[in-house]
């Protein structure tokens, strides 16, 4: 739904979808929580992934109608920050809500701030300077999208940016945990702070990395040296026998810091296309970047099946090795060389320029 979202957002206003998603997002936890079925159960997950969609692009849409320009990748890396915060809360601190109150409960507590945010949307955010029109001259919204997708450096541009998002969405999201419980032999509570220190990383990084990018004028002076340092850090945490756990987080914050210049990747994607189409910009780069998700979560999962060579326990259940992972984890480091050199041949943003 990004970039469906983008397009409509462009047209309808950030106000006006901002409010509409959080309210039906809201309904999918609500449903959620009410459940007494499968079915039930993936119809709210379906509509919290259908409504949730909106939710960077109208940060971006509200950023470029509201705010200074020069201040658009400060403003989106505070958007991904929030959102990190969002992924932090999402799992000690609402474990620790569901032991008290329940799970159902905590869903409708959930639900309920969920209802008073898509209010608070409809009253404090203004209302758009200007929305997209449909003439014959523009042919119509996808006008926006077909001017993004006709140039190759935004898809090299989101190459880059997908890579950089490894450390979240394959890593912090599901196979960090594992890895480390396998490889120093702790619990699934202590090996889950790997997982919380990549999401504090890219949290801070999102905005560190905008505001350098800001006061030294330049983007891609930040993107480059990042993508590069990156290798270095990831390999630390991942690879390195000289690591003990305490390093290794400490990599795997760094490498996440690094990571967060993907930000970045917005304001360039925004410079290439007219204003009017700022949120269908978004929703074309978020939607490639998001993607890497998608696409090396259960990659790695069929290259660990198949590093393992068919090992299993006693309990006919599959055996992974800290060779299997290192094994499976190559490909993330060279996806990270591939994305380093791509880094040279983006454009750069210069952001004491006034956009025109």
């Amino acid at each position: 739904m990004q970039i469906p979202c983008g397009i409509i957002v462009d047209k309808l206003g950030a106000r006006n979808i901002t409010s509409i998603c959080c309210a039906f997002c809201s309904v999918g936890v609500l449903l959620f929580g009410m459940a007494t079925s499968i079915f039930q159960l993936e119809l709210g997950r379906f509509l919290l992934g259908l409504f949730s969609a909106s939710a960077y692009v109208c940060c971006g849409k509200v950023a470029r109608d509201l705010c200074d320009k020069k201040k658009y990748a400060l403003l989106m890396g505070a958007a991904t920050a929030t959102g990190c915060v969002g992924g932090i809360i999402g799992g000690t601190p609402m474990a620790y809500l569901s032991s008290l109150v329940g799970w159902r409960n905590a869903t409708f507590i959930i639900a309920s701030i969920g209802l008073i945010i898509a209010l608070f949307a409809f009253i404090f955010i203004p209302k758009d300077k200007e929305k997209t029109e449909i003439t014959a001259k523009s042919f119509d919204l996808l006008f926006g999208l077909m001017t993004i997708i006709k140039k190759p450096k935004a898809w090299l541009l989101g190459f880059c940016g997908s890579v950089l998002y490894l450390p979240v969405s394959a890593l912090a999201e599901l196979w960090i945990i594992p890895f480390l419980e396998t490889r120093f032999g702790i619990s699934t509570k202590i090996a889950s702070i790997g997982s919380i220190t990549i999401f504090a990383g890219f949290s801070i990084g999102s905005i560190v990395s905008a505001w350098v990018a800001e006061k030294i004028n330049s983007s891609k002076k930040v993107i480059v040296p990042s993508s590069i340092l990156f290798i270095w850090t990831l390999w630390m945490a991942l690879y390195s026998d000289a690591t003990n756990y305490f390093w290794c987080l400490f990599f795997l914050l760094i490498s996440s810091l690094l990571s967060s210049s993907n930000i970045l990747a917005y304001a360039i994607v925004y410079s290439m296309v007219p204003e009017k189409y700022s949120g269908t910009s978004i929703g074309f780069m978020n939607a490639i970047i998001m993607s890497s998700g998608i696409i090396f979560q259960p990659l790695l999962g069929k290259l660990l099946d198949f590093f393992r060579n068919g090992m299993v326990n006693d309990a006919g259940q599959p055996v992974y090795t800290i060779v299997t992972y290192r094994s499976a984890f190559l490909f993330v480091i060279f996806g990270a060389i591939l994305a380093s050199i791509a880094s040279f041949f983006v454009d750069d943003v210069k952001f004491s320029r006034k956009k025109v």
